[in-house]
């Protein structure tokens, strides 16, 4: 394992960024928010665009952002909105506002994204016009994802992001890194995703105990997963958690069927960052 690197954080100097697992989209608002205060922050003051802090989060000017939840519009409103569609309606809507975000998704399946049939992976995407979910549709026919005069071209993600995969039934959480793993390498060799796409993701490990092995929020088989499905981490891709600084952003780390905090789930987090051999 590599080791995590207390004086320094991811940064992202990335064009294209997809977001996995994203529930209540915190964090995907976290991420936009960050990237518009950076924008002010340049504009105010680009003399010292280069000397930022070290807690400053580095972000590209022309990041943009799709964010997927695996929920359907009906979960989400549900879980997350107290089935009022005007409360949901109100909240995607505001987060679609925000410069850097491209695209909101919901009902995506990760573990169907290198199906042999594309257009078996469906979503459906909101409708920022209408201001409600359009109907299921392919995921990979969408132009934002794919330029449709040219099939053969690689997809412009050049980051993808899946927080905490993981699940309140046992097992299924070390499931899902592995499943997930697989699915990028086949759309990594078949051509959906460019060879240079990197993978981040955000986990609880706690290696000291090995009788938590069986505690899904503390062993995900991560680095097995990733070299099984011919993934490296990348130079210097493991960091300390950085938690703090996405919460001050609003980012909530919630329990997803109870739509309650389980921050204490969180301890000893760290970010983790491959890309394929």
């Amino acid at each position: 394992e590599m080791k995590a690197e207390d004086s320094t954080l991811p940064s992202y100097d990335f064009k294209r960024i997809l977001l996995l697992g994203e529930a209540d989209f915190s964090f995907t608002r976290a991420f936009a928010t960050a990237h518009t205060d950076n924008r002010a922050t340049k504009a105010d003051s680009p003399s010292r665009c280069s000397e930022r802090p070290t807690d400053k989060l580095v972000i590209r000017d022309d990041c943009r952002l799709i964010a997927t939840e695996f929920g359907n519009g009906e979960d989400l409103m549900k879980r997350y909105y107290n089935d009022d569609p005007q409360k949901m309606k109100t909240a995607i809507s505001s987060l679609c506002q925000l410069e850097a975000i491209e695209e909101v998704v919901c009902g995506l399946n990760a573990r169907l994204l290198g199906d042999k049939n594309p257009t078996k992976c469906k979503c459906q995407r909101w409708n920022k016009l209408k201001k409600e979910w359009d109907p299921p549709a392919s995921f990979w026919e969408n132009p934002y994802v794919r330029d449709t005069s040219n099939k053969s071209l690689p997809l412009p993600f050049d980051l993808i992001i899946f927080n905490f995969p993981h699940s309140d039934q046992a097992g299924r959480a070390t499931k899902l890194v592995r499943a997930l793993f697989k699915q990028l390498r086949i759309c990594i060799d078949e051509g959906r995703l460019a060879k240079t796409v990197e993978l981040e993701m955000r986990l609880r490990t706690i290696e000291t105990d090995p009788t938590l092995k069986k505690n899904i929020r503390s062993f995900y088989n991560h680095e097995e997963a990733a070299a099984e499905s011919k993934f490296e981490l990348v130079s210097g891709g493991c960091w300390t958690g950085d938690l703090e600084r996405w919460e001050k952003l609003g980012y909530r780390h919630k329990w997803t069927r109870k739509n309650a905090s389980c921050r204490d789930m969180a301890t000893n987090c760290k970010v983790w960052r491959w890309r394929s051999k």
